[in-house]
Parts: C-alpha cells; structure tokens; sequence
C-alpha cells in the first residue's frame, strides 16, 4: 500500500469549464464530491462525478484505487445550489428537461419494469446514433461552418453524448442480463463515438 500522497486532479462539467482540484490519493469520492459541490457551489447530493464513462457511484473508494489519468478530465453534472427564497431555482437545470416524455398523460400499468428499461435503453440508442451521424457530418465542415460554429457544434455533440451515458446509468438492470448487455453495448457505442469526436475532429 502506498502512502498518502498529494494528487491533482482535473474536472469540467456539461458546459465545459475545466478546473483542478488538489487532494490527497487516499481521499474518497465522497470527499471528491464535497470538494467539487464547493468549488462549483453545487448541491452536494445532485454531484455526479463520470470518468472515462462511468459514473463513480462507490462514495468509499480512494482515490488511489480508481487508476485515474490525471491528464484525463472527469466530468461532472449536478445543481446549484439554490438561491434564497428563489423558488424557481429548479428551472435552471436544463439537463434535466431533456428528452422526458410525459408518461403522466399516458397510463400504462401493464409495462413491466423491464420492458421501461429497455425502452430507455432503445431511446437513448437511437438518440447516441443520430448524434454519431451529426458527428460523421461535421467532419468535413470545418471551413464551411468557420472555427468558431465548428467548435461550438462540436463540443455540444460531445455533450449531449455525456448527457446519454449519464441517462444509460440510471437506467435499472439489476438482475437482468440482456438487458445489462445491451445497454454496456450502448455505452460502448457512445464511447466510440466520443473517441472519434476527440481524435478526428
């Protein structure tokens, strides 16, 4: 076991502003979290640490443990925090409002939990597939759409391909085998896609 050694390690979050944070290598993810809800001023249990695709989800793992690139960002979603007596706070998180059918409307009582999941599942398949061929598009767009156009559609690809996998995770498949396959399938796929986005474009 190594001793405790001071690391830094770097953070961006959906809107892509980057910062590092110095820690200590036996730290846990929760006191990563704490840390970064403070830096951000974020609302600590909404803090949602994804490195490499995958949530950190264990608050008791070290950070020692994790086999982090420091060279790698991590990305993080969460809330602000509120601002007093602002009761419409809750609207400033966009991500959230994302893609969410109103099922309220639409009573479906004989959809069994694992027919939602993979409904999920396939939604948010289709959704990684049409922003890979978004992603496909821009490559030989860079003079048409100008540096800064290309950039900005670029990054906002890359992004909602974050909001997917982070969608993918909460996605409940405990017990069920096909169902885990096919969305570490899709995972991959997002990743994939992620990859081309960072070496090609």
């Amino acid at each position: 076991m190594m001793g405790n050694s001071e690391v830094t390690l770097t953070f961006k979050t959906i809107t892509k502003k980057q910062f590092q944070l110095q820690l200590m290598s036996n730290d846990t993810v929760h006191t990563v979290r704490t840390r970064v809800a403070e830096h951000l001023q974020y609302q600590l249990e909404t803090v949602k640490l994804v490195y490499q695709g995958k949530e950190l989800t264990d608050d008791t793992s070290v950070i020692s443990d994790l086999n982090i690139n420091p060279s790698l960002a991590i990305v993080v979603v969460g809330k602000k925090l509120p601002a007093t007596n602002n009761p419409t706070s809750n609207a400033t998180n966009v991500s959230e409002n994302v893609q969410q059918p109103t099922q309220q409307s639409n009573k479906q009582p004989t959809l069994t939990k694992q027919q939602v999941a993979l409904s999920k599942i396939e939604q948010i398949q289709q959704k990684a597939e049409t922003l890979e061929k978004e992603a496909q598009a821009l490559k030989d767009k860079k003079e048409e759409l100008g540096e800064k156009k290309y950039d900005y559609e670029r990054k906002k690809v890359d992004e909602y391909l974050t909001r997917c996998l982070l969608e993918l995770d909460n996605v409940d498949v405990d017990g069920e085998e096909e169902l885990r396959m096919k969305r570490k399938n899709a995972i991959r796929f997002i990743q994939c896609v992620q990859n081309f986005i960072e070496s090609s474009l």
